[in-house]
């Protein structure tokens, strides 16, 4: 297995997780964004690429569908 990251944009929330290559939890976060749910998806991806660069991202959440529609994934 390899590092792997989660995102989970919803209407009041961000969270983001970042399992290493042997599926443990090296990351957890969450945070309201207040509306702002890109910026909020920079910063918490901009923690997790530091600790996971190259990994996979999974996205998730009402508003992770415009983010994956944006990032070219739907």
């Amino acid at each position: 297995m390899r590092a792997a990251i989660g995102l989970d944009l919803g209407s009041t929330t961000a969270k983001v997780v970042v399992l290493d290559a042997h599926g443990e939890v090296v990351l957890r976060a969450c945070e309201r964004h207040r509306g702002a749910p890109a910026e909020a998806a920079r910063r918490l991806l901009g923690d997790a690429r530091a600790l996971a660069p190259g990994a996979p991202l999974a996205v998730t959440g009402s508003a992770g569908v415009t983010l994956a529609e944006g990032l070219g994934g739907i």
